[in-house]
Parts: C-alpha cells; sequence; structure tokens
C-alpha cells in the first residue's frame, strides 16, 4: 500500500505541476524504492517483481507527463523486466510497460520504426498468452505510427 501511495504522489505532482513537479515525483518514487528494498525476502502476500515493476512504470511515466522523454524509455523498459519475473501473472502488467515504452519511443522520441518493432512483438506476446484486448490496443498504436 505505501509503495502505491507513493507511486499515486508521484502522479499526481506531476498532474497537477508537470515539469515543475518532477522533481518531487522523482522523490516519491526513490521513497518508494526503499520501500520495496526494506521488505524482507519472502514476505507473505508481497510481490517484489510487482512492486519494483510499478516504480520503474510510474518513473516513465512522470517525465513523459513532463515532456522530459530523456530516460523515459530505459524507465519503461526496467518496467518491463521486472513484471515478466511474475510470470502470467505479470503479463498485463508487462504489456502496458511495453506500451508506454513505445509512447515514449514513438511520440516523445520520434523513433517510430523502433517502437513499431516493439509494438509488433508485444501484442504477438499478447495473443499467444491469451489476452486479445491487450493485443488490440497495441495493434492500434502499431497502426497509427505505421500510418506517420
Amino acid at each position: 500500500m505505501i509503495t502505491h501511495m507513493m507511486c499515486e504522489f508521484a502522479h499526481l505532482v506531476t498532474m497537477a505541476r508537470e515539469a515543475e513537479g518532477l522533481e518531487a515525483a522523482l522523490d516519491h518514487l526513490a521513497q518508494a524504492d526503499a520501500v520495496v528494498a526494506s521488505v524482507p525476502d519472502g514476505r507473505e502476500g508481497f510481490a517484489p517483481w510487482f512492486e519494483r515493476g510499478t516504480v520503474h512504470y510510474r518513473r516513465a511515466r512522470a517525465p513523459a507527463q513532463a515532456e522530459r522523454f530523456e530516460g523515459a524509455l530505459d524507465e519503461a523498459q526496467a518496467a518491463t523486466v521486472a513484471h515478466e519475473q511474475g510470470g502470467e501473472d505479470g503479463e498485463v502488467s508487462r504489456e502496458e510497460a511495453v506500451r508506454i515504452g513505445a509512447l515514449v519511443e514513438g511520440q516523445g522520441l520520434e523513433h517510430f520504426n523502433e517502437a513499431v518493432a516493439r509494438l509488433t512483438t508485444a501484442a504477438a506476446r499478447c495473443r499467444k498468452a491469451g489476452i486479445p484486448d491487450a493485443a488490440q490496443i497495441l495493434d492500434a498504436l502499431r497502426e497509427d505510427y505505421m500510418s506517420r
């Protein structure tokens, strides 16, 4: 709950203050990292891969919302890797992290070909995992980028 709260604070700060709130948002996320690191291994009901992935995801979104894309793609990729550690349980969160990475890559950095490749692979993975709605969302973004 605490990491969720810190991630939500980061989101709210960037929504309210945009670029001016980025440092405060990143401070909240650093606190969330500290909380995750403080939880003993094997703690029942605590999935460290999910918590780490969520913090990385928010750390990708915060600068993107402030239109500062440097570093955001790396954080989206770190979120993807963290959620992948959850196996089937992490698949939906993984694909959302891929979507954010593709948004940063395409709309923020204007690397459309790279984003298309990322989305193509992720959509195929979604179909294989039985999450057609996620595949559809990724395909729609891919089609948008291909038309540019």
